[in-house]
């Protein structure tokens, strides 16, 4: 996936809302003794007292991916600046929950096809979360493993 600028897109070509998931996620991988820190960036994105509603969605999404997935995922640690084609799917895939689209594709390279439904109806609902915390995630064409091969 590139930028705008033509380069390979990194965390600081992201919104606002994907930098948010993506640290999430990266933080999440660290094990559950970040659970709190998680849910602290969520409260600090919006301070209409939403957070707890999108963490939770965030834990269901993220849940699901790590019970079913199909196969090891690249993800890279939280202070890295480069993003790779499976967290650039895992946006596109909240992205679709935002603008209403499927990306069963996508949801098809994370996950395993018994799990494929329910990734879709987390990534619908964290879509949805975020977009109650005033965060939109942009639909970006190409995202994923298939277009995206650099790995940090």
């Amino acid at each position: 996936m590139l930028a705008e600028n033509g380069h390979q897109l990194a965390c600081a070509d992201l919104s606002v809302g994907e930098q948010l998931l993506i640290w999430a996620v990266r933080t999440r991988l660290e094990g559950p003794a970040r659970l709190l820190d998680v849910r602290a960036g969520f409260r600090l994105a919006s301070d209409a007292g939403l957070e707890w509603s999108a963490f939770s969605a965030f834990e269901t999404w993220f849940l699901i991916i790590a019970a079913h997935c199909r196969r090891d995922l690249y993800l890279h640690r939280a202070c890295c600046p480069a993003l790779g084609p499976d967290e650039a799917a895992m946006l596109e895939l909240v992205a679709s929950g935002q603008s209403g689209f499927g990306a069963e594709r996508l949801a098809g390279e994370l996950v395993r096809p018994p799990a494929i439904g329910l990734l879709l109806q987390a990534s619908d609902a964290l879509g949805l979360a975020l977009r109650g915390l005033g965060l939109v995630l942009p639909s970006r064409a190409g995202a994923g493993p298939a277009g995206f091969n650099q790995l940090h």
